[in-house]
């Protein structure tokens, strides 16, 4: 048995309460780690903008670059 079907078992002998405080729990977390990566992330980009290893673009010219690079997929 795995760590996640362990997991699993364990929780369904949790009372429904019990559950739903957990799966709050877990979002939360989740949430907060997606925002700390976000947030690392964009601090990269930042200091990668500030050091001239990117130049600005127009909404245009961007969206055009996704489409090309969607249909060359």
């Amino acid at each position: 048995m795995n760590v996640l079907d362990q997991v699993l078992e364990t929780v369904s002998t949790l009372s429904p309460d019990q559950q739903e405080i957990l799966i709050t729990l877990l979002q939360r977390r989740y949430s907060e780690s997606r925002r700390i990566e976000i947030l690392e992330d964009a601090q990269v980009s930042l200091a990668s903008f500030r050091a001239g290893d990117l130049r600005p673009q127009s909404a245009i010219d961007l969206i055009e670059r996704l489409r090309r690079s969607v249909q060359d997929q």
